[in-house]
């Protein structure tokens, strides 16, 4: 797992905020609409042509970070987390532990571990009240607080 953060970028070039932003690349041939405003990281898994995305969203009073798996050019699994915000927006750094998982913090006094499993497992759909994810009851990513 590596930080590819620098190839990545949003196309937000309508300036429209409703719109959603174009996730683009200079590694892989990746034209997807996106709700999000700012890249935080974008780590690549593996060797594979599979990244997981942390980008934020910059609302006003409230901060939300969505975690994206992209494979195959499309997006393969989200998870939202979204938290009151009081003061500046914080910056996310995600590292890699030694079983190759992320860890990092959202607000800045939580810490989290997400672990992006190789085939998909059964998983709770709601996890808490700050967490949203698309409603299936098989994902390859894990998110324990």
């Amino acid at each position: 797992m590596r930080d590819v953060t620098p190839n990545f970028w949003l196309d937000q070039s309508d300036g429209d905020e409703d719109t959603p932003a174009i996730l683009r690349s200079t590694m892989t041939a990746i034209d997807l609409p996106i709700t999000g405003r700012y890249i935080d990281q974008v780590w690549q898994l593996g060797n594979a042509q599979e990244y997981l995305a942390f980008v934020t969203h910059g609302v006003l009073h409230e901060e939300q970070l969505s975690l994206l798996l992209i494979g195959e050019s499309r997006l393969q699994e989200q998870i939202d987390i979204s938290q009151p915000l009081a003061g500046t927006p914080p910056k996310i750094s995600a590292s890699v532990t030694q079983d190759h998982a992320l860890e990092f913090q959202f607000p800045a006094d939580r810490k989290w571990r997400l672990k992006v499993r190789a085939l998909p497992a059964w998983h709770w759909p709601l996890q808490s009240p700050l967490i949203t994810r698309q409603p299936r009851w098989r994902g390859r990513l894990k998110l324990t607080a």
